[in-house]
């Protein structure tokens, strides 16, 4: 119980800390999250966007992997990594990430829409329209709701 409450105090320290921009306090409260408690997913994760602000590139590429590690069923981790990749230049490895994202995801109960959403837009970035055009065409199959707005992104892209 006091162990809980001390990995909660320490995690929302780093929280508020990376909040005011102090990232060296905030990378000292996550390191002190993950002695208690070495296998939260969120804390890596977190923990891994303070290596990225400090510019610790090769230790947040692997904090990212660890939150994947953690719970490979997560999209948001997928994203946060591939966005790490982006940050970083590797065009290559973004687009792996997302791949390997989709692939994963499909044998959960997990939706991918926010992975696929997040590739779409990458590969717009990427000029690649037409691969953009077939995610959001599978997008508008898993989100009737937002057919819309997704078919407008569409015809964007086919002007």
């Amino acid at each position: 119980k006091e162990k809980d409450q001390r990995l909660a105090d320490y995690n929302n320290l780093a929280i508020y800390q990376k909040y005011l921009g102090n990232y060296r306090e905030s990378y000292d409260a996550y390191l002190q999250s993950l002695k208690l408690e070495s296998q939260a997913r969120v804390a890596w994760q977190n923990f891994a966007d303070v290596l990225l602000k400090m510019k610790a590139f090769k230790s947040a590429e692997m904090a990212y992997k660890k939150a994947v590690e953690l719970n490979k069923y997560i999209p948001e981790s997928y994203v946060k990594l591939a966005d790490y990749y982006q940050a970083v230049g590797d065009s290559q490895k973004v687009e792996e990430i997302y791949k390997s994202a989709i692939e994963t995801i499909k044998q959960s109960l997990e939706s991918d829409t926010l992975v696929l959403n997040a590739y779409a837009e990458w590969l717009v970035l990427q000029k690649k329209y037409d691969q953009a055009i077939k995610i959001y065409q599978q997008l508008i199959v898993k989100q009737p709701n937002n057919k819309a707005a997704i078919q407008r992104k569409i015809e964007g892209l086919r002007k």
